[in-house]
This record gives C-alpha cells, sequence and structure tokens, in this order.
C-alpha cells in the first residue's frame, strides 16, 4: 500500500510538454556531435563539449521536483524515507536499463568493438564506466558515450540522500555551496595530460545538478529570495558569455574544463525556465508538436540505439 501512495504522489507534477521538446534539440546535438567530424573536433570540443550539461540541468530539475514532492507529500502520511528511495531507484531502473543493457549486450557480441566492454563487464554494467574511461586515459570504441548515463545512475543514488536528508531550509545553502565547491574542485584538482577530461567523473559535474535543483526549488521560494538569485545568475550570464568566447579563440582546455559546464547549466536553466513557463510563440508551437515530443520522451535511449546502428554497419563496410 506504501508502495501505491509514494508512486501516487510522484505524479502530482504537472506535465510541462516543451520539456520534452527541448529534449529534442539536446539529443539532436549530442547525436550530431557523435557523427559529424566536423562538430567534434577538438577546437569544438573546447567550448561545445560541455553542451550535455543541458540533460544534466533538465534532468535535476524534473528529479529535484518529485522528490520535492514525495518529502512532503509522504512525510504527512508517516511512510519512511527508506520507502520513498526504494520507490524513486525502482521507476528509475525501469526508464534507464532496457536500452542501457540492451545496448551494451549488443556491442559485446561484436568481436572486435566488444572486447573491451567486455574485459570490463563488471565497471559498465555497474554504472562505474565513466571511471573506468578515466583511469584507462583513452576512449574506447563505440560506448564513450555512456559516460553520461553512468553520471545520471550515480546521480540518481546520491540526490535522494541529498533532498529527503537535508532541512528544507537549508537546501538553497547547499545548492549554492555544491557549484561554489564544484568549480573551485575543477580549478585546483586539474590533469593537463589526460586525454579523457575529469568532467565525465561526476565529482567534476556537479555544478548542472545543483543549478537544476535551484530551478526545482525555485518554487518553494515565498520571500522573494529568487528574484536575488536571479539577478545574480543573469548578472554571471553576461559577464561569463566573454569568457565563452576568450576560450573559443584561446582553446583552453583549463577554462574550458572549470568554466564552461557552468556557464552552458545556467544557459540551460534559463531555457528550461522559459519552457516552464511556456513559450507562446513558433518556438513554443514546435516544442510541442507530437513528433518532437515522441522523439524527446526517448532521446535517453535514442543516441544509443544510434551508436548501435552506426557499429553494424561499419562492420557491413568493411567485410
Amino acid at each position: 500500500m506504501a508502495s501505491k501512495q509514494v508512486g501516487a504522489t510522484q505524479h502530482v507534477l504537472s506535465y510541462k510538454p516543451q520539456l520534452d521538446g527541448l529534449r529534442f534539440f539536446a539529443v539532436l546535438f549530442v547525436v550530431a556531435y557523435h557523427w559529424l567530424p566536423s562538430i567534434s573536433t577538438i577546437s569544438v570540443s573546447y567550448f561545445f563539449g560541455h553542451a550535455i550539461n543541458f540533460f544534466f540541468v533538465l534532468s535535476s530539475y524534473l528529479i529535484t521536483s518529485g522528490l520535492f514532492s514525495a518529502k512532503e507529500k509522504n512525510s504527512s502520511l508517516g511512510i519512511p524515507k527508506k520507502e520513498l528511495m526504494r520507490v524513486f531507484l525502482l521507476r528509475r531502473t525501469i526508464r534507464i536499463f532496457p536500452a542501457y543493457y540492451t545496448f551494451l549486450v549488443v556491442v559485446m557480441l561484436v568481436p572486435k568493438a566488444g572486447t573491451y566492454v567486455r574485459d570490463n563487464a563488471g565497471m559498465f554494467f555497474s554504472y562505474l564506466a565513466n571511471y573506468q574511461m578515466f583511469n584507462g586515459n583513452s576512449w574506447p570504441p563505440v560506448t564513450a558515450h555512456i559516460w553520461t548515463l553512468a553520471v545520471e545512475e550515480q546521480f540518481y543514488l546520491l540526490w535522494p540522500l541529498v533532498i529527503f536528508f537535508t532541512p528544507q531550509r537549508h537546501l538553497l545553502k547547499l545548492f549554492i555551496s555544491i557549484i561554489i565547491g564544484s568549480i573551485v574542485a575543477k580549478a585546483i584538482c586539474y590533469y593537463p595530460a589526460h586525454v579523457v577530461p575529469q568532467n565525465i567523473l561526476i565529482q567534476y559535474c556537479l555544478e548542472p545538478f545543483a543549478i537544476g535543483g535551484l530551478l526545482a526549488y525555485k518554487a518553494k521560494m515565498t520571500d522573494g529570495g529568487w528574484r536575488v538569485i536571479k539577478k545574480y545568475v543573469n548578472l554571471f550570464l553576461y559577464a561569463a558569455l566573454p569568457f565563452g568566447i576568450a576560450i573559443i579563440v584561446m582553446q583552453s582546455f583549463y577554462f574550458s574544463f572549470v568554466l564552461n559546464g557552468l556557464l552552458f547549466s545556467i544557459v540551460s536553466m534559463k531555457i528550461i525556465e522559459g519552457a516552464i513557463i511556456g513559450y507562446e510563440n513558433h518556438f513554443g508551437e514546435f516544442l510541442q508538436n507530437d513528433v518532437v515530443i515522441y522523439v524527446g520522451r526517448i532521446s535517453y535511449g535514442a543516441d544509443s540505439h544510434l551508436q548501435c546502428i552506426k557499429l553494424i554497419l561499419s562492420k557491413f563496410s568493411r567485410a
């Protein structure tokens, strides 16, 4: 009975179709990044490699909103936090596991390309592929993009603890501390000789999750505090844009690593905030197109399936 009550409360959030529409654009960029060599070149990656943060901000906003709802609604029913977390993780498992494991199994069946996955099956199947890639300091064939799913799963394990066991009055300070701490950690702990960047490790990509949490927390503010935060967010955004341009010109991995994740996360937050309110123009109509929404909904598995197709096509072309 408790599980049904928990599940019911997690559906009280009103559906925002334009958010699925935004996912369409995000997955379109990711697919283009993986398939078009001119986009995935190192010089372009200095700046645009952090566009994946859009997914992280959006995911955090949705997950944090759901956790806030569950925390508030179920506390009055006396349902233990352990039960809340169990149901949350079960829902996330059903959403991610099928596409992820199907992709891994297909890759493992390919003689040469699947060798790396077979040799490190424990890391891949336990969602630690990002740490395997970083420690090995090389991008594996076909499965390099899986680091994003690993980071998401690690976030799903960590974030319920943050939301459920942090008093509401301290959450804002915690989100801001995570953002600052992540930037400082990246500024100090930088490995310039590494082929695989550190931002594939969850401890170095926490700011988009914290910013998504800030956006979800916005609805909880009744004292005008959000207006103050929004003012500083806007000031930072306008001040950071020249730095983004300078990063492209200088092609500095260091400044890209330290600052670009935050820059893209704030831009993502602004775009997502508009979709939550609802774009009332042709852009909004496009985001609510049925086909666009459908592609956005399956975005989590779309790139993995396309990678499978790419792998199969490459094998046939060599035959």
